[in-house]
């Protein structure tokens, strides 16, 4: 059974929908395909970081996948990737030797609803670059916490038609590794039931795999027709879990906040 530390994104543009795993407010940030504002001359950089107002201050929550044994610097600021106004607080972390990144800090001093210090963006810089920026967007989230696989699932949904993407990184398993995730019917991890469907002749998730690579690191970018945050289908407050054939290997909830 592989172990892995998992990051992904659901991303949902122009809702005001948030939440977390036993958190009262939070927003995220998403380094994934979708929301890459600049590629730069790095390639790889994907992942997410959960922000999180705590009585301690700012806590975050994230991976990435990128370089091997690379230090990374980080600047949350106001403004936008293309044109940064204030730069408000930084934080240095790293990948380790097979290029994965995991984030779990605290910030001091700093809250997500100051309006005198907006938080509107946060950049990734090793090498002198900029190799990855994002702003900062109200979301579902989930920490897995049941299971061997630890990590972030971060939910965004998009209409017309109406769907939902996940994008994101697992790290920490073993080379070559497949594994299969699924949204379940159940609203636990200790009672998840049946594949969450729309269909009674064919398991919808059943092509969302992942296949790691040398390093033990996968990447997903996956859209799922049909299902909706809170509409038709809606996932908050299911049960999502990793599977390595029949072992399932992590588990979390998705919640939601208004």
């Amino acid at each position: 059974m592989s172990r892995a530390l998992v990051s992904l994104m659901l991303i949902i543009p122009g809702c005001r929908a948030m939440g977390y795993f036993e958190a009262d407010a939070e927003e995220a940030l998403s380094l994934g395909s979708i929301l890459f504002e600049n590629a730069s001359t790095y390639e790889g950089q994907v992942g997410s970081l959960m922000m999180t107002e705590t009585d301690d201050g700012l806590h975050l929550l994230g991976s990435f996948v990128g370089n091997k044994s690379t230090e990374a610097h980080w600047h949350i600021f106001s403004g936008s990737c293309d044109a940064i106004e204030d730069y408000w607080t930084h934080f240095d972390t790293s990948f380790d030797e097979n290029g994965f990144m995991d984030v779990n800090l605290t910030l001091d001093g700093i809250s997500l609803h100051d309006p005198d210090m907006p938080l509107e963006g946060v950049e990734m810089i090793y090498g002198g670059e900029q190799v990855a920026c994002g702003g900062v967007y109200d979301v579902i989230g989930v920490d897995m916490t049941v299971g061997d696989v630890k990590g972030v699932l971060i939910s965004i949904a998009h209409c017309d038609p109406c769907h939902i993407h996940l994008n994101g990184a697992l790290g920490k398993l073993e080379p070559g590794a497949t594994g299969m995730i699924k949204i379940h019917e159940g609203e636990s991890c200790d009672d998840a039931g049946d594949s969450y469907s729309y269909t009674s002749l064919f398991d919808p998730w059943a092509n969302v795999t992942f296949v790691a690579d040398d390093d033990g690191n996968a990447q997903i970018d996956a859209g799922m027709e049909v299902f909706t945050n809170a509409g038709q289908y809606p996932i908050q407050g299911k049960a999502v879990a990793t599977w390595d054939g029949d072992d399932r290997t992590g588990c979390g909830v998705l919640t939601m906040q208004y």
